[in-house]
Parts: structure tokens; sequence; C-alpha cells
């Protein structure tokens, strides 16, 4: 299958396939899943999340999801979305100071 030109293309499919796009930010992989407007799921292997500069990565490629999306971006142990290891929402970036 080829990919579409436009982007909202691959979402006007979402009804009958699921969205996902795989990305290489350095030394891990991170499979992104669309569930809808409203969700994203981001999976990766925790043991590639090795030293700071490769969880630097982590939250510099999560910080770019999120002003993408315009959505928070909240990090999870597996199927355990009430444990938050890490979280960061654009809409408050103001509030923090740097």
């Amino acid at each position: 299958m080829q990919a579409p030109e436009l982007v909202r293309d691959i979402f006007a499919t979402q009804a009958t396939n699921t969205v996902v796009a795989s990305f290489f930010p350095g030394h891990f992989q991170s499979t992104v899943i669309f569930f809808g407007i409203e969700l994203t799921e981001c999976d990766l292997d925790p043991r590639d999340i090795h030293d700071a500069e490769t969880f630097q990565m982590l939250q510099d490629t999560l910080k770019t999801i999120t002003r993408i999306t315009s959505r928070p971006a909240f990090l999870t142990e597996e199927n355990g979305p009430e444990s938050i290891l890490w979280h960061y929402d654009p809409a408050c970036i103001h509030n923090i100071r740097q």
C-alpha cells in the first residue's frame, strides 16, 4: 500500500484501520498508536532507556509529540495509567519556571 500524500488521509481510514507510526529517536524505538483524537499511546522498551542522555531524548520526543497534538503526555508503567512516572503538559509550560 502506498503512503498517502497528506497525514489527514491516514486518519480518515481510522474507522477501519489502526493508525500506527514507529520512529527511532537515537538509541530507542517508539511505536505510536493513534486510538483517536483523544488518545495516543507510545510503546517502548524501558530497557532501551539506560542512561540520562537517552532519557532526555525520550523526554524531548514526548514534548515534541505534545506540541504537535496539543495534548499532555504521561509516562506510566505498562498497564498502570495511575502510576505516573513523568508528565508534561504544553498548556502549563508557561507556569513552570525554567
